[in-house]
């Protein structure tokens, strides 16, 4: 891939100059998938990735991943010290 080859990185390498990555979430269909493996991908390759969502079904997911989030807002219910 051109990428790789201007980089010098292969997939799965770890960078010299990991990125700081926020990302946020929202309740819309299909979005988490593709999102939860892009997180847990630039996780694997040493990135500081984090998360903001605010919907409980999401953290949980984050939580399995072990991937940092920060969650508030409406959505949380009475239950938002829970999941933060």
């Amino acid at each position: 891939m051109k990428h790789e080859a201007m980089t010098g990185m292969t997939s799965g390498s770890a960078s010299a100059n990991p990125l700081r990555v926020l990302m946020a979430y929202w309740d819309g269909g299909g979005n988490l998938p593709p999102q939860r493996s892009l997180a847990r991908e630039l996780k694997r390759r040493r990135h500081d990735v984090h998360v903001l969502t605010r919907y409980p079904g999401q953290i949980r997911c984050l939580r399995r991943c072990d991937i940092p989030f920060a969650g508030n807002g409406p959505s949380m219910g009475p239950c938002a010290s829970e999941y933060s």
